[in-house]
């Protein structure tokens, strides 16, 4: 599984560094922005209800209360992050009349007309809050990813990336977090090197919690208990369904127009799960759990 580890830190590496960076520079509409993240929430739904939650329950030996109580615990945990820290705040805020939506139900809830509203220059270090919020993610991420490459030993056949619908939401989500820090750091006066170094730490984040995770997992995911991979993947599915419907579920309310547009693309990022989760190849579920970081050192020699 080394190669496994190795691959999907660089990729969750590059497209945090990077992605954020050329999403940044494209300056999407807000149109073009919510398309997007209806597309990547789709995904995310897709992939917490078909991927992760069967999982928890295949690792919990088929205990769907404690799978459920798992997921429930990833939605509060989630929840909590949101209202404390104001995480998904995803919009290019050096630039901001181009992420407001010019319509008039959209405009009701902006900063600029709501005096009550927290504005985003309001302090130079309100990076900081949403920086550990959304570390707290990435670190949720790694351990998501960490947790489906040690799940896939206990297969009698290992692909070479397992999980490559999971992978698939967590590196296209990426980019938008990194963005929101980016923004929120430009906007606040901070200059180009200081927001360079903290969106490399912040690329860090979710590679480092893969290895983390991995190790955790080597000392007690063993073949005695399972239990802590299915409450991580419990807890990642209601991480994943509550930060999709967070971007998803607001756009009810303030979009009357472009609705065939984002429900689209809400449909396309679904069904871009389904066939994701269906390339990947059905394994014998027969549990014997080789050690994660054990084998990564045993392979090397």
């Amino acid at each position: 599984m080394q190669t496994a580890y190795l691959i999907y830190a660089i990729l969750t590496f590059v497209c945090s560094l990077l992605g954020g960076i050329v999403i940044s520079k494209l300056k999407f509409s807000h149109t073009g922005l919510q398309i997007l993240l209806s597309f990547v929430g789709g995904l995310m739904l897709a992939v917490a209800i078909l991927h992760l939650l069967p999982h928890s329950v295949t690792e919990l030996k088929g205990n769907t209360k404690t799978a459920s109580v798992a997921m429930l615990a990833g939605i509060l945990i989630t929840f909590l992050l949101l209202r404390v820290f104001q995480v998904h705040q995803h919009g290019a805020y050096d630039d901001t009349q181009s992420q407001i939506c010019q319509h008039p139900e959209h405009r009701q809830a902006t900063a600029s007309d709501d005096p009550n509203h927290c504005e985003v220059h309001r302090s130079r270090y309100s990076w900081i809050g949403l920086f550990i919020g959304l570390g707290i993610h990435a670190i949720i991420d790694g351990l998501a990813i960490s947790a489906i490459v040690v799940e896939s030993t206990n297969h009698t056949e290992v692909p070479l990336l397992p999980g490559i619908a999971l992978a698939a939401a967590i590196l296209l989500h990426k980019p938008l977090d990194s963005m929101s820090v980016i923004s929120v750091m430009k906007s606040s006066g901070w200059d180009q090197n200081a927001v360079r170094l903290a969106n490399f730490s912040f690329a860090l984040i979710s590679p480092l919690g893969i290895y983390i995770a991995a190790y955790g997992f080597d000392v007690f995911a063993v073949d005695s208990n399972t239990s802590l991979l299915g409450w991580t993947f419990g807890i990642s599915a209601g991480c994943f369904i509550t930060i999709a419907l967070s971007d998803i579920l607001p756009e009810l309310t303030f979009h009357n127009h472009d609705r065939l547009k984002l429900t689209i693309a809400l449909i396309l990022g679904v069904a871009l799960g389904f066939m994701l989760q269906a390339s990947e190849t059905t394994h014998d579920h027969t549990h014997h759990h080789p050690t994660a970081i054990t084998e990564l050192s045993t392979s090397g020699t």
